[in-house]
């Protein structure tokens, strides 16, 4: 009897103490904002039955001229599309920049990922 009280504080206890966020601190430290990646993109203009339609990542990498490139890869935007031959397919190149080179890259058509 006594030990089930006993554990049944303890996990009362543990249980609390969680609740009042100790428990969730990862400790990591603050990114400073010249460090901050983002993700932002442009549509491939591919288009649905035409094979080898579309941009290239490595293609159009080449306008963010001034932007340092992370990485580079092509995405769906997720978004519903009407199923037909000559359609766009909701493709883009999408592209990880720090997140204080955006300005630049909006001049030059790139829009920030949020899908």
């Amino acid at each position: 009897m006594i030990s089930k009280s006993i554990l049944l504080l303890s996990l009362c206890i543990f249980s609390f103490g969680c609740v009042s966020g100790h428990c969730n601190r990862q400790g990591k430290p603050d990114i400073p904002d010249n460090m901050k990646k983002i993700l932002v993109f442009k549509y491939d203009g591919s288009r649905q039955c035409e094979p080898d339609s579309g941009v290239s990542e490595n293609t159009m990498s080449k306008e963010l001229t001034e932007v340092k490139v992370y990485s580079a890869e092509k995405k769906s935007d997720g978004q519903p599309r009407v199923q037909v031959c000559g359609a766009l397919t909701g493709y883009a190149n999408v592209y990880k920049i720090k997140a204080e080179n955006l300005p630049l890259a909006e001049a030059l058509g790139f829009k920030k990922w949020d899908f």
